[in-house]
């Protein structure tokens, strides 16, 4: 029971570092990082470096090497272009609390807003994610 408490307890201080079997990717097509709010944005800046990380501190993020947020971890392991500039389909390694599984993302960019809108056959609906210019 100790080691079972160890255990998670480590992993949400995030001491496992998490590699996807065959080997993370990097989007070349995400420039900086982008988060589902402006809030979420100016948490990000705000805790650059901190060490506190709880569910009220950690705002969901997007970056060149995948999504980031309290409990969820995806990286890229796969990506397609299937319109150039505009929309990219991505396989992705994620870690949801003690679970890793794979799961597919289409990215569709907006240039002018400087946004993507990511949906998953995994969930109804799309998310968009904005820039947050903090890189």
């Amino acid at each position: 029971m100790r080691t079972q408490l160890l255990v998670v307890a480590l992993a949400a201080a995030g001491a496992f570092q998490f590699t996807p079997a065959g080997g993370a990717e990097a989007a070349d097509f995400i420039d900086g990082s982008y988060t589902k709010t402006i809030f979420g944005c100016e948490l990000a800046a705000l805790l650059r470096g901190s060490t506190i990380e709880t569910p009220k501190t950690v705002p969901d993020m997007l970056d060149a090497k995948g999504f980031k947020g309290w409990g969820r971890r995806c990286e890229f392991t796969k990506i397609t272009v299937d319109k150039p500039d505009k929309v990219w389909t991505a396989s992705m390694q994620c870690v949801e609390g003690e679970k890793c599984v794979p799961k597919i993302f289409t990215f569709s960019r907006d240039s002018v807003k400087d946004t993507y809108e990511v949906s998953s056959p995994d969930q109804d609906g799309t998310t968009t994610y904005f820039s947050c210019k903090v890189d």
